[in-house]
């Protein structure tokens, strides 16, 4: 059910710890989850053991915006989707271009737009629209129910509680510069972006069993993979320690003569 968390990596706006959000996810009984940090994977590795420690199923994400425009959510379905949306966020973050507003990343990455951004029948298979509970009384015009399968259930979690949601508010106003009583409601998340019982998001769906059931099935078929205990530091750069230490002396012989010259 929870496809969009975030923990304080989304910075000046999300208000949980990494570890905290994972245990608050054991307490609710929820068994798999999706870290989505605003244009960010930083704490990405760190919430994946962390869920390992809880028997929790970590799936790896990134939610993508443009300052306070929700552009979507992206999902990897495996290492080579986490791949896809490293490369991703490197090619439009390093020279800090404005992301598009539907990228063709490969089918190895789930794509969840918001509800009323595309139309269900322009979607390709990893395309979908996530609705959030607040919004689930629009579904009766869309008519939701042709196409079931491309509907998914989001509820973000930004913060912890309603005492949260004021830090979440000043965090906000210090990203923005402006004072509380300027914000505007484009300005700041949901009041409702919080951890919900799953009884509670069955109960608000409970008019569309294929969106519940399409949830599940994206949370099921995410994986993503490390192994933790092994030392992954490279030994040698070159081919070897001695080749190292020769590379070592020729990059400071060089840096010597450029700085100071031959004289």
């Amino acid at each position: 059910m929870y496809l969009n968390c975030k923990t304080w990596f989304s910075l000046r706006y999300g208000t949980i710890k990494t570890e905290e959000l994972v245990e608050m996810a054991e307490a609710h009984a929820v068994k798999a989850m999706a870290l989505t940090n605003i244009n960010s994977t930083a704490d990405l590795w760190d919430f994946v053991d962390f869920c390992h420690q809880k028997n929790i199923k970590p799936v790896a994400g990134v939610e993508i915006r443009n300052g306070n425009d929700f552009l979507y959510i992206i999902l990897a379905k495996n290492n080579a989707g986490l791949l896809a949306i490293h490369r991703f966020l490197s090619e439009y973050l390093q020279p800090k271009l404005p992301f598009p507003d539907r990228p063709q990343l490969g089918t190895d990455v789930y794509m969840i737009y918001a509800l009323g951004k595309w139309s269900a029948t322009e979607l390709q298979p990893n395309e979908l629209i996530g609705v959030q509970p607040t919004e689930v009384n629009k579904l009766y015009g869309l008519n939701a129910h042709l196409q079931p399968g491309k509907y998914v259930i989001r509820q973000p979690v930004t913060f912890q509680d309603k005492s949260y949601y004021n830090v979440h508010r000043l965090l906000r106003a210090v990203d923005k510069n402006i004072i509380l009583s300027k914000q505007q409601p484009e300005d700041i998340a949901g009041s409702h972006e919080m951890f919900v019982s799953q009884a509670g998001l069955f109960n608000a769906f409970s008019a569309h069993p294929a969106m519940i059931t399409t949830t599940l099935q994206v949370l099921d078929s995410c994986s993503v993979e490390m192994e933790f205990k092994s030392d992954k530091t490279k030994k040698v750069y070159s081919n070897s320690k001695a080749g190292d230490k020769k590379l070592l002396e020729k990059l400071a012989l060089d840096g010597m003569k450029r700085r100071y010259g031959l004289r």
